[in-house]
């Protein structure tokens, strides 16, 4: 006798949150390409579109109720290849620190090995992300936006990137800090949720 529990069909998971989530994911690839061109005036508007609809996808979510397990996932992925790309590439022509990109970076690729290493130990856990790594995110993305602008505009006021700077290093560092915390607790077989 057949189960009657079946997968969710491809036509459960297209919802309008998603395919958001994937146009912004589809659109690095554009914004590395005029990046690489030149073309700050591009990536500067296709990253504030990219930036919006991180906050549309998840307003839809929530008010169509549509949350799917894929959106979940699709979301924050689509935001960290978007954040290492152009971190990748303003740290590659000078524009910020290798440093910071290193941090930032390294806290993006730890936090997806850090999920692998819990769903193979079969630990339950969410990926909703706490708030310090929602405002790590958001302030990364006004440096991005300030540095494209300078790029653009030639600001005078320096010393708005070098406190941005420093601003994400600290929440880079208190995210760090977080999410190290998370894992050991998740990993002991404790319940708390990112």
């Amino acid at each position: 006798m057949m189960s009657n529990l079946a997968p969710p069909s491809l036509s459960s998971n297209i919802t309008a949150a998603n395919i958001v989530s994937m146009l912004r994911l589809l659109s690095v690839p554009f914004l590395a390409y005029f990046f690489i061109e030149g073309a700050y005036s591009w990536v500067f508007w296709i990253f504030i579109v990219a930036s919006i609809s991180d906050a549309l996808d998840g307003y839809l979510a929530r008010r169509l109720q549509s949350a799917t397990p894929i959106g979940r996932m699709l979301d924050p992925i689509a935001d960290k290849v978007m954040l290492i790309t152009i971190f990748y590439l303003l740290g590659h022509y000078d524009y910020l620190p290798l440093w910071l990109v290193f941090l930032s970076i390294s806290r993006d690729l730890a936090i997806i090995l850090g999920i692998l290493i819990l769903q193979w130990k079969k630990c339950p856990f969410t990926t909703a992300p706490a708030f310090v790594s929602k405002l790590n995110t958001t302030l990364q993305m006004i440096l991005v936006l300030w540095t494209l602008e300078n790029l653009l505009y030639s600001f005078p006021f320096s010393f708005i990137k070098e406190s941005l700077i420093y601003i994400v290093l600290f929440t880079t560092l208190l995210s760090w800090y977080d999410y190290v915390v998370l894992w050991i607790k998740l990993m002991k077989g404790g319940s708390t949720k990112s």
